[in-house]
């Protein structure tokens, strides 16, 4: 039987693949604006990849630094793309998931940190799809 990390590690891996495989077959967006904040977006995705590899080599350092790059992400003049009670409620539930993540990594606490990822990584897909869905 895998160890919860290891599940959970697992899972973390395959949804951010499907959810950047996803994005690499949507239509490129063409006006400025879009390509900035797709971009902008990236580097979050980038951040997520570090913080797998800090967690499947057990280096708190990796992600703690790449979950506070999120972080800095979240706070940054590009996040708040829209301005509706919904976007807010998934903004501040991404930020404290995020938070709840350092925490964790400063803990060095493997599983915690693990499942605080898969909890961000959640409310990134629920964000994303609220956007899709409400065509945002």
């Amino acid at each position: 039987m895998l160890k919860p990390t290891i599940w959970v590690l697992s899972a973390a891996g395959l949804l951010i693949g499907s959810v950047w495989a996803g994005s690499q077959q949507e239509t490129l967006p063409q006006d400025q604006d879009s390509v900035a904040r797709r971009d902008y977006m990236r580097t979050k995705l980038t951040f997520s990849q570090a913080i797998v590899e800090g967690l499947a080599v057990k280096n708190f350092d990796t992600i703690n630094t790449a979950a506070t790059e999120i972080r800095n992400v979240t706070e940054g003049e590009m996040w708040l793309v829209h301005k509706t009670p919904e976007y807010n409620r998934y903004s501040d539930e991404m930020k404290r998931s995020v938070e709840e993540l350092i925490r964790a990594a400063e803990e060095k606490n493997l599983e915690g940190s693990a499942l605080r990822f898969f909890d961000v990584t959640l409310k990134c897909i629920d964000c994303h799809e609220y956007l899709r869905r409400n065509r945002l």
